[in-house]
């Protein structure tokens, strides 16, 4: 597999297609502002080998397992807790992959809110992982979308805080150079926020997703 060239935020989310979104407001926690150093952010290229021991049987998550919709009418604070792993799973039978991932899936979980509410959320990078990472959440108005406050390298939790004053779906992904790695790696998911009068009511609900891996012997 060659290796993949640095990429800006704007040029890599408009190759996935997900464009420009619209954010919301976003308030750090206390010596959130700590940066990963250069040696912690080099590039290091995930590994498509023959295969290797796997750490789960399916990295794919359940297109139905998702939050139900909102049925309140005032403004709460919402706790969500992430923990990003890389770990090693089938492509396809006698071909792994080391995927990076929210969650312990692809996409990493959704979450739910209502326009108003404040949202904690709590990131930890597990103690093994070899890249420090962060979350970027397209629903959060400022630079980075709350990157800065999030980054944590291996071992270290975080906590920061936001409220979500723009209703839609938007994307959250890890914004750790070099991100369009750590994306196509499987570190995205997907943020929705509910109008305050909330969404017409459907029969079923699915959280679907389109990941792209490539070994340059096998495009």
């Amino acid at each position: 597999m060659s290796t993949i060239p640095t990429a800006t935020r704007r040029r890599v989310l408009e190759a996935l297609g997900v464009g420009t979104a619209a954010l919301a407001g976003c308030a750090s926690a206390p010596g959130a502002k700590e940066q990963a150093t250069e040696a912690e952010t080099t590039p290091q290229e995930p590994a498509m080998n023959a295969a290797q021991q796997t750490d789960v049987d399916r990295i794919a998550a359940d297109p139905t397992a998702i939050p139900d919709p909102i049925d309140r009418s005032e403004p709460k604070t919402v706790s969500v807790e992430m923990t990003t792993k890389e770990q090693v799973a089938e492509v396809e039978p006698g071909v792994t992959y080391t995927y990076m991932t929210f969650g312990d899936q692809i996409p990493g979980p959704m979450i739910r809110v209502r326009r108003g509410d404040t949202v904690e959320l709590t990131i930890t990078n597990e103690e093994g992982n070899s890249m420090p990472h962060n979350i970027d959440l397209h629903a959060v108005r400022g630079p980075g979308g709350g990157a800065e406050a999030s980054m944590v390298t291996p071992g270290q939790t975080k906590t920061f805080r936001f409220k979500a004053t723009y209703p839609g779906a938007f994307i959250y992904h890890c914004a750790v150079p070099n991100l369009d790695m750590h994306i196509s790696s499987g570190m995205f998911g997907m943020i929705l926020v509910e109008p305050k009068e909330g969404l017409p009511e459907v029969d079923h609900e699915f959280y679907l997703s389109l990941i792209h891996i490539s070994d340059g012997a096998r495009e």
